[in-house]
């Protein structure tokens, strides 16, 4: 019983039809063209002697789905790597006191903390808080409190080396906020009262930094800074009455820390 041959439409009474194949390539007539990963069908229109008909079938419906997933995944990296403007500091050290509050308090510890926001490639605006814990000095006879700084406050920070410096960057920054003073209770002398120095005062801060990126979202440095704040004399006088002969009164007082940290791009 005489039938028609699948992908060649040979029949009864008919002459043969040379085969064809869609490759890869788009070019016909081409065994060697033709890709692995499609089948063709032969379709038959009835009333039309239609023969040898092609169409393409996927095998493996996976191969687009992976592909598919694998382009969502590289756009919404490059997505990301755009909206990293976000910046989170966190740095610790030893602060410096000098001037007249040198007087008073020695070297002590110094955190600090900073989140930051990428207005331009080389500018961050920032808002800051950092303590220095300073310790009482040995005054004569008696030994100055304990004092911890409470900086905080917002500010500006620019990048210093140019664009193509990938590893290494120099960045300097300015800000202004407030300080408060706060110390262990004291007395001033034999039946004096006790009591704290406790106040908060105008704050600019400014210092630079020496960074190494570590990779794309984390850099290391290592910073130097200063405070400056605009103390009261009139309240500085309790602590002047500790040591008349050593300790002054003052109208504003400095502090350096020195610290290391990293910056992580959120």
């Amino acid at each position: 019983m005489a039938r028609t041959l699948p992908w060649s439409g040979i029949g009864p009474g008919r002459s043969p039809r040379p085969q064809r194949y869609c490759g890869a390539t788009g070019d016909q007539g081409s065994q060697t063209s033709r890709s692995p990963a499609i089948e063709t069908d032969t379709i038959e229109v009835e009333g039309r002697g239609v023969r040898g008909l092609m169409i393409r079938r996927m095998m493996n419906p996976g191969v687009t789905a992976s592909a598919l997933l694998l382009a969502v995944l590289l756009v919404g990296a490059g997505q990301a790597t755009a909206q990293q403007k976000l910046m989170f500091d966190s740095e610790g050290g030893v602060a410096f006191p000098t001037s007249k509050l040198a007087k008073l308090t020695d070297a002590g510890p110094s955190f600090g903390i900073k989140v930051g926001y990428q207005v331009h490639p080389r500018i961050a605006f920032n808002i800051m808080g950092d303590v220095d814990v300073l310790n009482g000095a040995e005054l004569t006879g008696v030994r100055a409190p304990d004092m911890r700084l409470w900086h905080y406050g917002a500010g500006l920070e620019a990048g210093l080396l140019p664009a193509n410096v990938k590893r290494w960057s120099i960045r300097t920054n300015l800000g202004l906020g407030a300080t408060t003073f706060d110390s262990d209770e004291f007395v001033t002398g034999p039946g004096s009262s006790v009591g704290d120095f406790s106040h908060t005062y105008f704050t600019t801060t400014g210092g630079v930094k020496l960074g190494y990126a570590v990779n794309r979202k984390l850099t290391t440095y290592v910073s130097g800074k200063a405070h400056w704040m605009a103390t009261n004399r009139e309240d500085t006088e309790v602590l002047a009455a500790l040591d008349p002969s050593k300790a002054k009164t003052f109208n504003n007082a400095w502090t350096f820390p020195v610290t290391a940290g990293f910056n992580l791009k959120i």
